[in-house]
């Protein structure tokens, strides 16, 4: 048995057309329009899907008027590719598909997702996922934004993120790398600030050093480290503070 739901004569069918997709499709008729007509196999190559998906996809096209029914590209299609022109296209198929009750309820630029939601599961009787979808595609029609499907507005920023990201990552820390096993010892020589003729300070320098002990090593190796350390180390530090 197949329950199913009469629709009123109120309710009818809007376009749920994927943002991805609109902006693909966008950019590919950037890069040529001569002889192109939009049937499935064009639509499946230039969108990345399956012939079934893309035989979904051309009458929403249809019904925005880019495309006529033999596939061909209308005026409006090729006003759409222009960025000067896109906000009116937008506009002009707000005015054309939706009601001016669903404008007055959810105005542009950028109105309530879950108002839209609410107003096409019970405008255009349909369920909760494909009322998400129109509401998704009348939201970028009110934003009427252009830059939205450039490269760079999407992957920039995150391109940006991950760079810096990568660099803080890869940048090693200063000094030898310990020995396998090895105890890294920190030992420090600070510098007092040194004080010129005529009170004036000058730059005081500080020394860091780190110290790679292995396991193996015996008490009496330790000591000889650092009884070379104060031997040649501090011993350059003191003559520095008498120059």
């Amino acid at each position: 048995m197949v329950l199913q739901v009469a629709q009123t004569s109120e309710q009818q069918a809007y376009p749920k057309i994927y943002p991805t997709n609109w902006w693909k499709l966008r950019n590919a008729l950037h890069r040529k329009v001569q002889k192109v007509r939009v049937d499935e196999v064009y639509l499946s190559s230039v969108l990345g899907v399956d012939k079934k998906a893309a035989r979904n996809v051309r009458p929403q096209l249809v019904a925005i008027r880019l495309i006529d029914e033999e596939g061909v590209l209308t005026d409006r299609a090729l006003d759409w590719r222009d960025d000067g022109k896109y906000a009116d296209v937008c506009q002009a198929i707000v005015e054309e598909v939706y009601p001016e009750g669903l404008q007055a309820a959810c105005p542009p630029p950028d109105p309530d997702p879950n108002e839209l939601r609410n107003w096409f599961m019970r405008h255009a009787g349909v369920g909760e996922g494909a009322a998400r979808m129109m509401a998704r595609f009348y939201q970028l029609l009110c934003r009427r934004d252009p830059s939205e499907g450039r490269p760079e507005a999407a992957d920039g920023p995150k391109t940006t993120r991950s760079a810096a990201s990568k660099r803080r990552t890869a940048t090693p820390p200063s000094g030898p790398t310990p020995p396998a096993g090895g105890t890294a010892v920190p030992v420090v020589q600070p510098a007092a600030p040194s004080v010129a003729a005529g009170g004036a300070s000058s730059p005081t320098v500080n020394i860091a050093v780190q110290v790679y002990i292995t396991p193996d090593a015996s008490a009496d190796q330790i000591d000889q480290v650092f009884a070379s350390m104060a031997r040649h180390i501090y011993r350059l530090g003191a003559q520095g503070d008498e120059h």
